[in-house]
């Protein structure tokens, strides 16, 4: 389908008749998250809010199929890097997440843990090493108030205000 017959199709979605506007979602959703920026910019200038509604509610459906997918393929795969699941997640709330600034964030702090340690410590020495730069030089915390907030579990929101949830802490802290 060409760019001009998706954008009719977008161009139809505040048709009030549901069983129409069905077919036309239907049709835009077998196109794939491809159509996303399309939709996007759809919704930047339509003044509709029935238009605008259905816009978000097809780019939500998108995106969370997309994260099914990704995170299907991540479970299936034999590499399962807790980083990669948690950037997955992530993708929900912030598909254009930044898989590589994170990466960078999480090999500066391997890189702290590494000029710390030395063969000569103990166990506990280096558990005591690995704390150190993670909770003290990095910042990390945990954050009580709001346990079960959304930016508590999202990594890009953890990694930036250095306060999370015990499981994301914990991704972060195994990595």
């Amino acid at each position: 389908m060409s760019d001009k017959e998706l954008k009719a199709l977008i161009s139809l979605l505040d048709d009030p008749d549901n069983a129409v506007f069905d077919e036309i979602k239907q049709k835009i959703i077998s196109f794939g998250d491809r159509v996303i920026p399309f939709l996007e910019d759809a919704w930047e200038t339509s003044f509709d809010v029935l238009r605008q509604e259905r816009i978000e509610n097809i780019i939500h459906y998108l995106q969370f199929e997309t994260v099914k997918k990704e995170l299907s393929e991540w479970e299936k795969s034999s590499e399962h890097d807790l980083i990669n699941g948690a950037v997955i997640v992530a993708k929900y709330q912030y598909p254009d997440i930044n898989k590589e600034s994170i990466s960078s964030v999480i090999n500066h702090l391997k890189q702290d843990v590494w000029l710390e340690l030395s063969e000569d410590l103990t166990a506990l020495e280096q558990v005591n090493v690995l704390n150190r730069v993670f909770f003290d030089l990095h910042g990390f915390h945990g954050n009580k108030r709001n346990i079960n907030s959304p930016k508590n579990s999202f990594i890009n929101n953890v990694i930036e205000s250095k306060s999370g949830n015990p499981i994301t802490l914990g991704i972060i802290y195994i990595s």
